[in-house]
């Protein structure tokens, strides 16, 4: 891992970025292709690459959920923000599933209150990618 702040900041710019773009380029060619070979190992493994990370799957929820509480509050019409609230309360329940299962001796409870700022922090990282996604490739230093 790299030493320096900036040079982990722009190791983990790569690291998501690049995720992002096989999940978007991959895909969907890899799902043709299990389709019409009927091959259920290679539809396995594309449904596993269409797993975004876990913190842009907290943001593409979070985002529609804050649009949807003030339309409800406007119009009336609070399926959207119930079915967000339904699909965010699965969410964590899963994330605290996983953690009682596999990371309480691993991650304490108060690390894992503190992913929230975490999620937050990324948003650059996945505003650049729409904005300017990095497309060379450098080189971390390393001391």
């Amino acid at each position: 891992m790299p030493d320096q702040v900036k040079a982990a900041e722009g190791q983990r710019t790569r690291w998501e970025h690049g995720h992002i773009k096989t999940l978007l380029t991959q895909s969907p060619r890899l799902l043709q292709a299990a389709l019409r070979q009927a091959q259920p190992k290679l539809l396995a493994l594309t449904l596993d690459l269409c797993v975004p990370p876990l913190s842009l799957l907290v943001l593409l929820w979070l985002v529609p959920t804050l649009l949807a509480l003030p339309w409800a509050l406007l119009f009336g019409q609070w399926q959207p923000a119930l079915l967000l609230g339904a699909e965010g309360l699965m969410l964590l329940a899963s994330i605290l599933a996983v953690w009682v299962k596999f990371g309480r001796q691993e991650l304490p409870l108060t690390t894992l209150l503190s992913v929230p700022f975490y999620v937050l922090w990324k948003v650059p990282i996945y505003l650049s990618f729409l904005l300017r996604p990095q497309s060379d490739w450098v080189r971390t230093s390393r001391e």
